[in-house]
Formats: structure tokens, sequence, C-alpha cells
């Protein structure tokens, strides 16, 4: 029962690290790729920033959740450990 509780602890962290951090990480992203941009072209760059930032994001922390297995594979270990 422990071992169901856990994994499906770790799976809901996995998805919720990855979805938080790629937000938190697209917010930065715009905002700095907009400000950066800003001083040198126009506002419609802020729509290329936002598309690219959450396309970037979105890849990078994908990964995350799909090493989920990685992670459920470590709890148990861990699990086992104590």
């Amino acid at each position: 029962m422990a071992k169901i509780f856990f994994e499906s602890l770790s799976s809901f962290l996995s998805r919720f690290c990855s979805r938080f951090c790629s937000r938190f990480c697209s917010r930065f992203c715009s905002r700095f790729c907009y400000t950066l941009l800003l001083k040198f072209f126009s506002r419609l760059l802020s729509r290329f920033c936002s598309r690219f930032c959450s396309w970037f994001c979105s890849r990078l922390f994908s990964r995350f959740l799909q090493e989920k297995d990685s992670v459920q594979q470590a709890v148990q270990q861990l699990l086992g450990v104590l």
C-alpha cells in the first residue's frame, strides 16, 4: 500500500513540478525577451517571445516527466533502505 501511495505521490509531484517550472520559466523568459527586444524592435515581437518561451520551457521540462520512472525507482529504493 505504501508503494502505491509513493508511486502516485511521485507521479503527482513530477507533473506538478513540470507544470509549475514550465510556467515560471515561460514567464521569466518572456519578460526577459520582451524587455531585451523592445529596445530594438517593435511590440510585435512580444508574441514571438511568448511563443518561443512557451515552446522552449515546455520542451525543457517535458524531459522531467519522461524521467518519472527513474524518480519512482529512486523512491522505491529509498523505501527499501528505510
